[in-house]
């Protein structure tokens, strides 16, 4: 995420963006390659047979803990937007910028060096504010993971470490 767009963007200005589709398409082939022979075959586990019954992962989502009744949203937001930005990042640069692959890539590889960064001043001052797991879970959920640490911790009468 954080040199691989440039170095696309690179190397679509390089040697066309026909080229780095079929250089991409056979590191996905190496990587099969290398996943089936390194990767041990084990026999399947043997498993309880058992019926579903209709509306069982209903019930079991409407079980779900709190953190995950807060994770999924999240995540679906975000994956939206990501989208979202995935196929902007392309328009912009042929509307504004005149065709260069360079930019998107340049444009695409500053939002990876951005959460890098975020990540690690964020870290730092989690450090001093929260302590264990709460810290990894804050890493994990992203900028708004402090708020949902705070909460989780005002909600059980936990006062933050200051």
């Amino acid at each position: 995420m954080l040199a691989g767009p440039a170095l696309a963007g690179v190397l679509i200005g390089l040697i066309g963006a026909t080229s780095v589709l079929l250089v991409d398409a056979a590191t996905y082939v190496v990587s099969v390659a290398l996943v089936a022979g390194f990767v041990p075959q084990r026999p399947p586990v043997a498993q309880q047979s058992e019926r579903p019954q209709p509306g069982s992962g209903h019930s079991v989502s409407s079980r779900a803990t709190r953190c995950l009744r807060v994770w999924w949203p999240t995540f679906c937001v975000g994956d939206a937007a990501w989208t979202a930005f995935f196929v902007a990042v392309p328009v912009l640069v042929l509307s504004r910028f005149g065709h260069e692959p360079l930019i998107a890539g340049a444009l695409i590889a500053s939002f990876g060096v951005g959460a890098l960064i975020g990540n690690a001043i964020s870290f730092r001052f989690l450090t001093r504010r929260f302590e264990g797991l709460a810290v990894i879970a804050v890493c994990a959920l992203g900028p708004g993971g402090a708020a949902v640490v705070a909460l989780a911790a005002a909600s059980r009468g936990r006062p933050l470490r200051r």
